[in-house]
């Protein structure tokens, strides 16, 4: 069996290893079809179950991913390997080398950070909501490293991404958003807000941005499918 994921571009220490996957490899049946990783979509249960045997398998974890709630929050949850699974948090972040964080998407944007020494993790669920409430700043506010790098992961692009005013409104400027179909709409760049908080909040490295979940079919996306399945991103010191 080929390997279900892709490898981040970005520089790490050898200590750290990062993967994305996509919707290759796994047994879950339309509209999930397959490698579908969220148990709240609808999807049946032994299916996820397997698809995630099989990702802990072929990638050879050390431990299974910390799988969590995700409620479009801003919780950033310190975790080790004894975390309890499936809590409720937007963000993860660690030391523990027993420690396999994850995020699920099918559109909102996953961003991995690491430390330069690589002794420091985590893992960040960036919706709008995330990112209108600050979740970035306080992921990087865990690290006690000065040095951090961040890759962002496959998202809906500003192509295919039109928000209301409703979403709008819970920025604080107009930064990241383009005209939509009319005064009432705009087309939101969920990368560039990113990337600007990711630079105030002192991260000088900030690799990925751009590849499109909506535009992609290697990838879930909620806008284009409806009903659909999660992929997930990883991040876990060796």
């Amino acid at each position: 069996m080929t390997e279900p994921w892709l490898r981040p571009d970005w520089e790490l220490p050898d200590t750290v290893q990062s993967i994305v996957t996509t919707r290759d490899g796994g047994v879950s049946e339309a509209p999930y079809g397959a490698l579908n990783v969220a148990t709240h979509v609808a999807d049946q249960p032994a299916h996820v179950a397997e698809n995630r045997r099989r990702l802990e398998t072929l990638a050879e974890l050390p431990a299974s991913p910390l799988w969590l709630q995700q409620v479009h929050g801003t919780r950033v949850l310190l975790a080790d390997a004894n975390s309890a699974r499936e809590q409720q948090a937007d963000a993860v972040y660690t030391r523990d080398r027993h420690c396999v964080l994850t995020i699920m998407t099918a559109d909102c944007l996953p961003i991995l950070l690491c430390s330069a020494d690589g002794e420091e993790i985590a893992a960040v669920h960036a919706g709008w909501q995330g990112l209108a409430g600050n979740i970035i700043n306080k992921a990087v506010a865990r690290f006690s490293a000065t040095k951090i790098s961040a890759w962002l992961g496959p998202a809906i692009g500003p192509c295919h991404y039109e928000v209301d005013e409703r979403v709008r409104s819970r920025f604080d400027s107009d930064f990241g958003f383009g005209p939509g179909k009319d005064r009432g709409h705009w087309m939101l760049d969920l990368f560039a807000v990113a990337r600007r908080q990711l630079a105030d909040a002192g991260v000088e490295s900030i690799a990925g941005g751009g590849c499109c979940t909506y535009c992609d079919s290697r990838f879930y996306s909620y806008r284009r499918d409806g009903q659909t399945g999660r992929f997930a991103t990883l991040i876990w010191r060796r």
